[in-house]
């Protein structure tokens, strides 16, 4: 659940994360009274929704929503969902999913991106080239978790990953022993032309 004034009213409206169901976005009205207004928010969602984070993520003074959703690894349905506050319509905000690719203004010069996923690395680089922002140079970019892909991307993208080839051995250690231990495995940053 997130709380946040989503309409700049001065109330506290409710985000709340569904997983069986849709997230849903209620408009305070006062007097403990609130509006459902997911749809004409364009917030629905039809994703395991595990986490949900209030932020303004382009500074323009309107609450964004960036949800944590969880399912199994390398399907597109997994994928994070942003939601940036676009305006307010007759009192109630109007999002667009994707911070990258609705929000031009979020690629800036003299800003570092620290990037999860591999589709919104490749909106930032685009928008980075429309803009003729030199990755390194202009902006720069870190992404998670190291791949061939990186290495050569925009001449490199620097990279936090984590050590592969040693949680590789430790996980295989522990399924020989049957082990249930937490670990930590270790990262390392990844330098390259990107920053």
């Amino acid at each position: 659940m997130g709380v946040g004034d989503f309409n700049n009213d001065g109330l506290e409206d409710l985000f709340f994360g569904g997983n069986q169901v849709s997230s849903r976005l209620y408009l305070n009205e006062g007097k403990l009274k609130f509006k459902d207004v997911t749809n004409a928010s364009r917030v629905a969602t039809d994703r395991w929704v595990t986490g949900v984070s209030v932020i303004d993520i382009n500074q323009d003074g309107l609450l964004d929503v960036f949800l944590a959703v969880a399912g199994r690894a390398g399907v597109d349905s997994t994928r994070d969902l942003p939601f940036i506050n676009t305006g307010i319509k007759d009192g109630v905000p109007v999002f667009v999913e994707s911070a990258l690719c609705a929000c031009d203004q979020l690629v800036r010069p003299a800003e570092l991106y620290i990037v999860i996923e591999e589709a919104d690395l490749v909106e930032i680089i685009k928008k980075a080239a429309a803009k003729n922002l030199k990755l390194g140079k202009s902006l720069g970019i870190i992404a998670y978790n190291d791949s061939p892909f990186k290495e050569i991307l925009a001449g490199g993208i620097s990279v936090l990953s984590t050590d592969f080839q040693q949680m590789g051995r430790t996980m295989a250690e522990m399924v020989r022993s049957y082990s249930r231990d937490k670990i930590k495995n270790p990262f390392h940053l990844i330098m390259r032309r990107s920053v």
